[in-house]
């Protein structure tokens, strides 16, 4: 297993972590699509913020604030994938699911 592989599956288990965090603190994940870009928006300027107070010398505040605050936007980001998937299955959409990620050409 390379190096990158055991990182991303740290990166994942932490994910995970706060994802249960957030549906034990009984966070509500039936929102409209626009309040999930608000509330991913809103943990996104945590982290600008953080990162703000970390480069101006905030002996306050340290790296693992911006780790956190950074698995929370991924977090609320899961979970607005989630709805999106839920939102899916409930409407019987047809071709869902059918998401692939293609590799970029070079083009040269």
């Amino acid at each position: 297993m390379s190096k990158d592989i055991s990182y991303r599956e740290t990166v994942f288990q932490l994910i995970d972590e706060e994802r249960e965090r957030q549906i034990e603190l009984g966070k509500d994940d039936n929102n409209p699509w626009a309040l999930w870009l608000m509330i991913v928006s809103d943990y996104f300027g945590r982290v600008a913020n953080t990162l703000w107070k970390l480069t101006a010398g905030d002996k306050d505040t340290t790296s693992d604030d911006l780790m956190k605050d950074l698995i929370r936007v991924l977090a609320v980001g899961v979970a607005w994938v989630e709805h999106i998937i839920m939102y899916a299955k409930v409407n019987e959409e047809e071709n869902f699911g059918d998401i692939t990620v293609q590799e970029e050409k070079e083009t040269r």
